[in-house]
């Protein structure tokens, strides 16, 4: 499906451009591969649907990642992707998109109004360790002061790699939920000339 500049994709819509993009790459030259649902929904909708785990969450924090915060969609990522793109701030993004000389770009929008669920992992939100110890040592190497907590909580951003096939096509590449709302919203630009540029996108 051709990238559209009008306020109409639907939840359908968007899981079959997530399932597309998925372990998918734009080009031979591109280096990475989409990974929208495999790392950032719990309970994928559809048959042979890629999706992540608890544990997949946690070992970003506690692995070799080394991240302070991680968290995924609980089964609603097309629907708030969606949302996302039919927002002002989502067509600006797309508009720049559909510029020749646009490589990709790197969304967040705020999507607090449509309460998307979502389980967050946070290296600060953890619980005392059964042995009552004061800090506990991931195998990684990583130090906590408690064991981590899924917390259970509703989507106010999401960030979003959007990219572009040869055939003009949407590719989404990332779409991950934020704690906190984005303000203001921002667009990283990358240019195929080499260039980047960062731009606050309308409410």
């Amino acid at each position: 499906m051709a990238i559209k500049t009008r306020p109409t994709y639907t939840e359908n819509e968007v899981s079959k451009i997530l399932k597309k993009s998925e372990d998918e790459s734009v080009s031979a030259a591109d280096r990475g591969e989409g990974h929208a649902e495999g790392e950032h929904e719990l309970e994928a909708i559809g048959k042979n649907r890629a999706s992540t785990t608890l544990s997949d969450l946690e070992e970003r924090i506690t692995g070799a990642e080394k991240k302070t915060k991680s968290g995924a969609f609980d089964g609603c990522q097309a629907a708030a992707v969606a949302f996302a793109l039919n927002k002002k701030a989502g067509q600006t993004a797309l508009g720049y998109l559909c510029m020749e000389t646009c490589e990709f770009v790197f969304v967040t929008i705020d999507v607090s109004a449509g309460n998307f669920a979502i389980v967050a992992f946070d290296a600060a939100v953890t619980e005392k360790a059964p042995s009552g110890a004061d800090f506990v040592v991931s195998p990684s190497g990583v130090v906590l002061p408690g064991l981590l907590v899924p917390v259970r909580t509703s989507a106010h951003g999401i960030a979003m790699k959007l990219m572009k096939t040869s055939g003009k096509e949407l590719h989404i590449r990332t779409a991950f939920p934020l704690t906190t709302a984005p303000s203001p919203q921002k667009a990283s630009i990358r240019w195929t000339h080499g260039g980047s540029q960062d731009q606050d996108l309308p409410v």
